[in-house]
């Protein structure tokens, strides 16, 4: 069963990183494009990202945020396939 979960999620990411491939290609999609969402942060929480920006050598706050988030993105999606995993598990002792 695990084998199957793995094999699923890298067939996905494959897709995903292929299709990423062919629209940047053709010029579409962009991380540098005109920005998307806008975040409101206090003048003290904004002092804290700076802070941690700047500690973990990034240039840009931008980027900082931007590889947190997508971080955090990639942390939950393993959260989700362990706990999916788990359960399949549990299913099958039964």
């Amino acid at each position: 069963m695990t084998t199957q979960l793995i094999d699923n999620n890298q067939g996905v990411d494959e897709m995903a990183n292929q299709i990423a491939n062919e629209i940047s290609s053709k010029g579409v999609f962009s991380y540098e494009d005109e920005p998307v969402i806008n975040l409101a942060v206090s003048q003290k929480g904004l002092k804290k990202i700076e802070a941690a920006a700047f500690y973990n050598d990034y240039e840009s706050i931008d980027d900082y945020l931007r590889d947190v988030i997508f971080r955090e993105i990639e942390l939950d999606k393993e959260r989700h396939l362990k706990g999916k995993e788990s359960k399949d598990t549990n299913k099958l002792k039964k």
